[in-house]
């Protein structure tokens, strides 16, 4: 596609169908942004054993049908240039054909330097236009924090936020009604 300007043809922008057929089988992790495929970078081990740890916790809580899953494919509902992928999400919905989850209720990111600004400018909002979802959390790997954002009505797109701070706090996930200390999330030191 030219762009007008002699010898420089335009970026041809992905669609997520387009995205979801060809973007590499490389072993990485990848989303789409606007348009363009990003790989993700490989994560550290402390935020693998928060996933691994929160994982467990909410696979021995969750009453059946839920489950939860990690790497769990996102598709916003704003436009068709976005596809994102959370560290877990969960969902008590038949699983869908294809990658993404089915009407997740509960969408976790762990936070990195690398990533913070984009999960919580970018994936955040888009996770909150998105009716099935109830909670919402960003946890940081780098010092004990979750930050809860909770929908104070399922009808309505009321957001409330917490902040635990304290190894003996409690998540409490009201969309399943289960609850969790972050030390059943944070790994001993």
């Amino acid at each position: 596609m030219e762009t007008g300007v002699p010898g420089h043809t335009a970026e041809k922008l992905l669609s997520v169908d387009e995205f979801l057929v060809g973007y590499p089988r490389d072993g990485r992790s990848w989303e789409l942004h606007d348009g363009r495929p990003v790989a993700m970078a490989p994560t550290s081990n402390r935020h693998r054993a928060i996933v691994r740890n929160l994982y467990d916790a909410l696979k021995a809580r969750l009453p059946p049908p839920c489950y939860p899953d990690f790497e769990a494919a996102i598709k916003p509902l704003r436009n068709d240039r976005e596809y994102w992928e959370a560290d877990i999400a969960t969902s008590c919905s038949p699983t869908l054909e294809g990658s993404e989850i089915a009407s997740p209720v509960v969408i976790v990111e762990v936070l990195s330097k690398t990533t913070a600004a984009h999960d919580r400018e970018v994936k955040l909002p888009d996770y909150q236009r998105m009716p099935s979802v109830i909670e919402i959390l960003l946890i940081h790997q780098d010092k004990v924090l979750v930050e809860v954002y909770r929908r104070s009505n399922p009808e309505d797109d009321i957001w409330q936020r917490v902040d635990l701070d304290r190894l003996d706090e409690v998540v409490v996930l009201r969309g399943h009604g289960i609850e969790m200390s972050l030390r059943d999330i944070y790994p001993a030191k």
